[in-house]
């Protein structure tokens, strides 16, 4: 027994180390892949985002490239360290080049030729891939980063391996929310794919390399893990047309073992109400919901002429919104300078929920669209009655007004008439 005991050990420690050479040879794989293509895939990706925006140059521009890259910019501040992590908007110029050659050629070439081949599936299952891995390396190169910073914190590296991770969907929320483009509830109240991947990923790296309490396997067999993980779970979700979600129960059972309520909808409907009615109102189309861009999904678009087009089936957390990180640790780019910006989001689970025309509509818009017709549904023909009733009494008024001056002009003609007959007469 005890010899079948030993031999069991022994045949499940050999099946670890075959699992720990899979995933280091894996490691090797991803990090082979040229860095520079993988950034451009990228770009690519992110430069499909906020399409509402598509108008405002300017505004377009940066909001798809804090979609890419925020969360290496917000990091790259927080960490302090320009050296190991500088800003790359300032520190690596081919970094810019490489994604204003992208984004226009994306938005803005004529004949729209590369939006039609990004938007076809191959080359889209590519660019998203090339997103999730850009996530997977940032995170190794940010923990990695701020455990030699802080070697005793385990709340520090953390927090720095998921904002690199989700940053850019956070900062891309908050432009669109500012300018009531916000179709759905902000990352911050409502966690997708992006911001929950990030910390289980991040969590799961520094658990399981580099906390010494806690680590088992080498960091290159964890990103070989992470990397997989992120890759597979992207192409599988964008061929299969599935959410394929495997972070919403691991967070879920987390919330409720430490009796936290999971966040449903977003907070402030009245703030969230009227950024969404202004900005119906500025797209012509009060019925309709924008399309999901940097943040999220999205339903129905306004069509400009007040009518609503049927919501197509998107996926909440994902669309453009998985163009989550793009930095690249330093010693992985041509160059060497390595970009160091990235950011977060997710290609996420589709919501659909179904509307009373029976069409699909994705969940965020849904709610924005209930909260924001049940009360315009009430007040818009109670305030067109009141002007009715109100110009109707005013015709009134000026009608009997009209009626009296009229009666008194008669009898002071009629009143006036005998005393001029007299006075022919004489």
């Amino acid at each position: 027994m005890f010899v079948s005991a030993g031999m069991e050990f022994v045949q499940a420690g050999s099946g670890g180390l075959m699992l720990n050479g899979v995933l280091s040879e894996l490691s090797r794989a991803w990090l082979a892949l040229p860095s520079r293509l993988i950034i451009i895939g990228h770009c690519l990706n992110a430069a499909t985002c906020s399409p509402e925006l598509h108008g405002y140059f300017v505004a377009h521009y940066w909001t798809t490239f804090l979609t890419g890259f925020g969360g290496g910019v917000l990091t790259s501040q927080m960490l302090q360290n320009p050296a190991e992590f500088p800003l790359s908007i300032v520190s690596n110029y081919t970094l810019l080049i490489i994604f204003t050659l992208c984004w226009w050629a994306v938005n803005h070439m004529p004949g729209r030729a590369v939006a039609a081949l990004v938007g076809r599936r191959p080359l889209k299952v590519v660019t998203k891939a090339c997103t999730a891995l850009s996530r997977a390396k940032l995170i190794m190169h940010c923990v990695d980063l701020a455990v030699a910073m802080y070697p005793l914190n385990l709340a520090g590296p953390l927090i720095i391996g998921t904002l690199c991770a989700c940053g850019g969907k956070l900062m891309s929320d908050t432009i669109r929310m500012a300018q009531g483009l916000l179709s759905g509830p902000h990352e911050a109240n409502v966690q997708t794919y992006s911001s929950r991947s990030a910390f289980l990923g991040a969590a799961f790296y520094l658990l399981s390399s580099k906390w010494e309490a806690t680590a088992y396997m080498l960091p290159e067999e964890a990103f070989g893990a992470l990397a997989t993980l992120y890759v597979g779970h992207t192409i599988m979700a964008e061929l299969t047309g599935l959410p394929l979600d495997w972070t919403k129960p691991v967070v879920d059972t987390l919330l409720v073992i430490t009796n936290i309520p999971i966040p449903k909808g977003a907070p402030g409907n009245k703030l969230h109400t009227q950024s969404s009615l202004l900005a119906r109102a500025r797209s012509g189309g009060i019925g309709g919901s924008f399309g999901g861009g940097g943040g999220g999904g999205g339903g129905g678009g306004g069509n400009g002429d007040g009518a609503a087009r049927p919501a197509r089936e998107v996926k909440q957390e994902g669309t453009c919104a998985d163009a989550g990180v793009g930095a690249v640790p330093v010693a992985a780019m041509p160059n060497g300078n390595g970009n160091g910006n990235g950011s977060g989001s997710g290609d996420g689970s589709a919501l659909k929920q179904r509307a009373p025309d029976g069409k699909a509509r994705a969940a965020g818009a849904s709610d924005a669209s209930d909260v924001l017709l049940k009360p315009l549904s009430a007040a818009i023909p109670a305030r067109i009655d009141e002007a009715t009733t109100r110009a109707a009494r005013l015709l009134q008024q000026a009608e009997s007004g009209w009626k009296t001056v009229a009666r008194s002009a008669s009898a002071s003609r009629r009143a006036s008439s005998p005393s001029q007959a007299a006075k022919k007469a004489k």
